[in-house]
């Protein structure tokens, strides 16, 4: 192996490091760029992540302890220097450029749509006695985290959303002109950002901010957690099956595996719970005339998302599949007539079909529709609508909506 060749190597398993906590999830490997270049020759940052319009900057460097036992300045400020130019290239760069994520795949980045950039400096080396974990600079703020403490964090941040409305919220807290008395680090802020249900609203009308240290150490150890903690493990790898199947599928189909990315821990162990439910009745079903039908909404207190997922026929039914899409999209727009006035907020619908004799080589089909008014105009002067539901038997009796509790072991129906 050449030096050259040596050093990329390197580099790569430093930028693979920053992220293992997330890359033991395949879902996020097709989100993250190690080692990425946007201008020729020129390495924007150890690792980048990239999902719609967001993008995480992610940098690391070994830092050197001074005598007084803290960071050496001087390894700071480069670090921040650093990122905060991978984010000028970001928000300042236009066009398409082709990147390579972690799952081998080119992606081809539109550059014009990222508008929002988050900077994190990662830092390796000995734990100081205190330290800054935060540079509020107006041109762009740069989150100041060490190695252990990030990796702990992407333990539990273990969905994308969740991550960005963490460095989102903190970014917040922190332009607010608060003092701040942090005896915790950066493990124990973010732990008390979990405990406030995944905020810090409860600061909004303080002027003082205490973080005491041990928060983290408590949640971790707190049972409603641990078991929130199994619940997830339990029914969000449905979900993230789900994810990698559209995924694989191509980019015709990201639209929909980017909508099935985009939920907190909590509404994916709500769908994934419905999903596993179901294909588990279809996996012991033996009659392809037979139809399950389940519609989740998320989020529930004000959706803007429906699922339905449809189980009907088996794999070599000729022409099944053709059919099992005309039906997603007669059961959305008998869906709209009969609930758009009751959810006003709903945006979209997606509808995934599989077979109701399920079995390995059973194939998915998803419908991506979105809700407009004009949409809806035309359902309400649309006839015959009642009468097809009928004959279909849509949406007959009480439809009912699944919700989850984010520390209970339930999962409770709520009637429409």
């Amino acid at each position: 192996m050449s030096a050259s060749e040596d050093s990329e190597t390197k580099k790569g398993k430093k930028a693979e490091a920053i992220v293992a906590g997330f890359l033991s999830s395949k879902v996020f490997a097709h989100y993250v760029y190690l080692n990425p270049f946007i201008i020729p020759g020129k390495e924007l940052c150890d690792a980048l992540i990239v999902f719609r319009n967001k993008a995480i900057v992610l940098q690391s460097k070994n830092t050197k302890l001074s005598k007084e036992n803290l960071y050496k300045s001087g390894d700071i400020k480069k670090n921040v220097k650093q990122c905060r130019g991978a984010a000028r290239a970001l928000l300042g760069g236009s066009g398409i450029v082709s990147l390579e994520n972690y799952a081998g795949i080119a992606d081809d980045i539109n550059l014009s749509d990222i508008d929002t950039v988050y900077c994190v400096a990662v830092h390796h080396g000995e734990q100081p006695d205190f330290y800054g974990f935060y540079d509020d600079d107006k041109a762009q703020s740069v989150h100041i985290i060490d190695f252990v403490s990030f990796q702990k964090l992407l333990d539990e941040l273990n969905v994308l959303p969740e991550l960005f409305n963490y460095l989102e919220d903190k970014q917040s807290l922190f332009v607010d002109g608060k003092q701040f008395i942090l005896e915790g680090g950066e493990i124990d802020l973010f732990a008390t950002w979990i405990r406030q249900e995944r905020s810090f609203s409860k600061f909004a009308k303080s002027n003082m901010v205490a973080i005491t240290e041990g928060i983290y150490d408590g949640l971790i150890a707190d049972k409603q957690y641990q078991t929130k903690k199994k619940e997830d493990a339990k029914y969000g790898p449905t979900w993230e099956n789900l994810i990698l199947t559209c995924l694989s599928l191509g980019d015709h189909y990201k639209l929909i595996s980017d909508e099935f990315v985009d939920h907190n821990s909590l509404e994916r162990r709500m769908l994934g719970r419905a999903l596993h439910e179901f294909l588990t009745h279809a996996v012991h079903n033996t009659h392809p005339t037979m139809r399950f039908t389940h519609y989740s909404l998320a989020p529930v207190d004000s959706p803007d998302k429906l699922y339905i997922f449809l189980f009907h026929g088996a794999v070599d039914e000729p022409g099944i599949r053709e059919a099992r899409k005309k039906s997603l999209q007669i059961i959305a727009t008998i869906f709209l007539s009969k609930y758009a006035d009751q959810y006003p907020s709903l945006k979209k619908i997606i509808g995934i079909a599989t077979d109701s004799v399920f079995t390995p080589t059973s194939p998915f089909d998803f419908m991506y529709a979105e809700v407009t008014p004009e949409w809806i105009a035309n359902i309400k002067k649309s006839d015959g609508l009642e009468e097809t539901a009928k004959q279909l038997n849509i949406l007959q009796g009480k439809l009912r909506l699944m919700s989850a509790y984010e520390y209970s072991e339930s999962v409770d129906d709520l009637g429409a």
